[in-house]
């Protein structure tokens, strides 16, 4: 593990991943999601 997923993961921060890497909301979104699932809501289907 880097040293970017394990800001990632304590912070979990998307607005910091996009500024930081210059990659979309929802990728970063997703990275967030991917790194720290306890920080996801899961939306009833």
């Amino acid at each position: 593990m880097g040293p970017y997923s394990t800001d990632t993961s304590r912070h979990g921060d998307s607005a910091a991943l996009t500024r930081l890497f210059g990659i979309t909301a929802q990728t970063a979104i997703r990275y967030v999601g991917t790194a720290c699932p306890e920080r996801t809501v899961k939306l009833p289907r």
